[in-house]
């Protein structure tokens, strides 16, 4: 009996032991699976923050360029307008000296349109 008993607790212990070591063969796999995911998301998200980082930069360049772009367009107007401003009291000056729409278009190099038009608008000025 004494070699039963040892043979069926041979027998339970290595039995005992597979299922010890299956456990742990299936908890290593699953965190070699795990671990092999983790990796592959990670390298998806890096990805995507590269492509993230790539668009940030083109969009602050883009804002660059506007700001740039912005920055001419108002020094450009800023000098049109003194131009402008320069030209319009050119005309009026003539106007006070008497001189009709014609001469003073001549004089200035100007149309008479446009003379006419700022002789409008200062009358506008004055009567607003």
């Amino acid at each position: 009996m004494n070699q039963s008993l040892i043979f069926l607790l041979g027998l339970v212990g290595g039995w005992l032991i597979c299922l010890i070591g299956n456990h742990h063969l299936r908890e290593r796999a699953q965190k070699t699976d795990f671990e092999t995911q983790l990796k592959a998301y990670d390298t998806i998200f890096e990805g995507y923050m590269d492509q993230l980082t790539m668009k940030q930069e083109e969009i602050q360049q883009e804002i660059q360029e506007w700001e740039n772009n912005i920055q001419r367009l108002s020094r450009s107007s800023e000098s049109s307008f003194r131009i402008n401003q320069a030209k319009a009291n050119q005309v009026l000056e003539l106007v006070s000296q008497g001189y009709n729409t014609v001469e003073i278009a001549q004089k200035l190099g100007l149309g008479v349109g446009e003379v006419e038009l700022i002789k409008q608008l200062k009358n506008s000025e004055i009567t607003h």
